[in-house]
């Protein structure tokens, strides 16, 4: 609906690529028509994708044509060779697929993120023919078993509220703060989030095949 929308209201192929080409990502909006309420057909357009469009636009503004070439697995393996990938059966159309999987990695990864605020993450996924690959990747892999909490002095009620929850931990004043050294909750946040994702994923009913580089 999207392409065709696209060609309604540009006309040509240049016309639709000057547009992607001239707009940045947040400014990505095509109303769908046969609705009156605001909906954007291109939603559904993150911005990796939104980067190779802008390529594949130039590209075709320069040469008047498009080099296609089919999409394997080897190359998005090669292109995404440091994270961590899950396979996961296909169930639906290829752009569903892309975007729920996609999605459930992001959220499985701020899921973990919010339990270990050093961590940081992202996400990547592509809807192949039989299969789906989502890619994630962290850093660090590894996190110290605990970590540094520093409270201002004069907030007694907060200090307070600390010693009641760890009640074994000892406190040091460093200046005009009170410093404690507790236990992470998440040491490997590798582990975390393929447990995370593999079961966010199983809820949506998607089977995993494989998992690659945990290691």
């Amino acid at each position: 609906m999207a392409i065709e929308e696209l060609v309604r209201k540009y006309k040509t192929l240049e016309n639709i690529c000057k547009y992607f080409i001239e707009h940045d990502y947040d400014e990505l909006w095509l109303q769908d028509p046969v609705l009156k309420k605001k909906r954007n057909l291109l939603a559904s357009i993150n911005k990796t994708r939104f980067k190779q469009i802008q390529k594949v636009c130039e590209e075709y503004l320069k040469n008047k044509k498009i080099n296609y070439q089919k999409y394997t697995l080897d190359e998005y393996l090669k292109k995404h060779a440091n994270m961590i990938h899950i396979f996961v059966q296909r169930r639906r159309t290829r752009d569903i697929d892309y975007n729920t999987v996609r999605s459930l990695c992001e959220k499985a990864c701020n899921a973990i993120k919010s339990r270990e605020p050093d961590i940081k993450t992202k996400c990547d996924a592509y809807a192949f023919n039989d299969v789906i690959v989502v890619s994630f990747d962290v850093t660090p892999r590894k996190l110290p078993s605990t970590r540094t909490v520093e409270i201002p002095a004069h907030m007694t009620e907060s200090i307070e509220a600390f010693k009641q929850k760890h009640p074994d931990v000892e406190i040091k004043v460093k200046g005009n703060k009170v410093v404690a050294e507790v236990p992470r909750k998440i040491i490997n946040p590798v582990e975390a989030i393929i447990n995370e994702l593999k079961q966010r994923l199983s809820q949506r009913g998607y089977k995993i095949t494989e998992v690659k580089g945990e290691k």
